[in-house]
């Protein structure tokens, strides 16, 4: 394997013990015996099973899902049926290696406790569920409970890093993207998954909030303490105030999306800030394409030795806006989001979906800005635009 591959450079998921010591041939079992991929040491068998079964780009693998959007037909799981040995070793890679995604609590709930091998359940490191504002109220119970039979919490212990994109409808598409920018975080529902969420993760911290002080300085004696175990699936840390061992809580990132129109899309992710005075009398898309053109020339600000260009631009549009303000850094405190935090920020990508062997083709497109810190959440603003084609089979 070259050594300055890219998967070389990735930090490794799955770190088996021993992984520098070749296997003894001898304790082998006879029907894998004569096979050379056991004269490689353990770490380059590890290798060979994330090529295997971990999805490109890391890509969400989603449960349960349609054939013709399987994610699954990237990976070769057909691997796991070889041998026993080979199942023992490269299973757990299969679990923690990918990101798992799905749309129904009780789906999650059922993949843990009926489908998947207890020793590969406790492996599950990354979650991705994509959930509706109508479907919050199904969610909240199995995200904010400690219930031992029926929870995020006790389903996947090993969880490092959890993703929610949560589908807004806060924002309104007869006002101006101004307007929706100011707005769009007064939302009482994301506000409870936020806040649920930390209640559940980071208790000691939400206790401090209420009592205004530091949760560093805070002892907990509600968190039932755990039996440290070498070798656990996942990070366990000493309590610095009382030297009890706790889990260490997962990266939670919630993704608050909104669907904007297409003019909306054009002018969030403009290199110039513009606002209309009617949103009804929106610029045709000749005009702005003809600015968008501009300004990428000109830049944010034209320059002083092309006098012309701002009464050109101010010619194809009703009004300039104001300067345009800071993007936010990543990891500061959350303090709202401008346009500055889409600029230059928007991809494409064609996705499919659809029943019954029919679907349709989605051509979306999406900005989103840096993640900032509300309390210890992290949140970002995703906005996106969607165009279909025709459908086929």
């Amino acid at each position: 394997m070259d050594e300055e591959s890219d998967f070389t450079d990735s930090e490794p998921i799955y770190a088996p013990r021993d992984s520098d010591d070749p296997m003894d041939r001898s304790s082998l079992p006879q029907s894998v015996s004569r096979s050379l991929l056991f004269v490689l040491p353990r770490e380059i068998r590890d290798r060979i099973y994330c090529y295997c079964l971990t999805a490109p780009d890391r890509d969400h693998l989603e449960w349960p899902t349609s054939y013709h959007v399987r994610t699954m037909s990237a990976l070769s799981p057909s691997l796991l049926r070889t041998s026993k040995l080979i199942t023992d070793e490269a299973t757990p890679i299969l679990y923690s290696s990918n990101t798992l995604s799905f749309s129904h609590p009780s789906d999650a709930n059922m993949f843990v406790r009926a489908l998947t091998p207890k020793i590969a359940a406790s492996k599950i490191a990354r979650l991705h569920l994509p959930i509706k504002v109508q479907e919050l109220r199904m969610w909240m119970p199995y995200l904010t409970s400690n219930d031992m039979s029926r929870s995020l919490k006790t389903d996947y212990p090993a969880l490092r890093d959890l993703t929610i994109r949560y589908k807004s409808n806060k924002w309104q598409h007869n006002a101006s993207p101004e307007t929706n920018l100011r707005h769009w975080g007064e939302d009482a529902r994301l506000d409870e998954l936020i806040n649920g969420l930390s209640n559940v993760y980071y208790p000691r911290d939400q206790h401090a909030r209420a009592q205004g002080v530091e949760s560093e300085e805070l002892p907990d004696a509600s968190i039932s303490d755990l039996v440290y175990a070498p070798g656990a699936a996942t990070d366990i840390h000493r309590r610095p105030e009382d030297g009890k061992f706790e889990q260490t809580p997962p990266t939670i990132k919630v993704i608050c999306a909104c669907r904007v129109h297409s003019t909306q899309f054009a002018t969030l992710t403009a290199g110039r800030p513009f606002t209309f005075h009617n949103v009804n009398q929106a610029p045709t898309p000749q005009q702005t394409a003809a600015f968008n053109s501009l300004a990428a020339q000109v830049g944010p600000a034209p320059p002083a030795q092309l006098p012309g260009v701002a009464s050109i631009l101010e010619s194809l549009l009703p009004s300039a806006g104001p300067p345009l303000a800071t993007a936010v850094r990543a990891g500061t405190e959350f303090r709202g989001f401008t346009q500055a935090d889409f600029r230059g920020r928007a991809t494409k990508a064609t996705r499919l979906g659809g029943v019954g062997g029919k679907y349709d083709r989605e051509s979306v497109q999406t900005a989103r800005t840096v993640f900032t810190k509300k309390g210890q959440v992290l949140l970002a603003l995703e906005v996106y635009a969607a165009d279909f084609a025709a459908g086929g089979q």
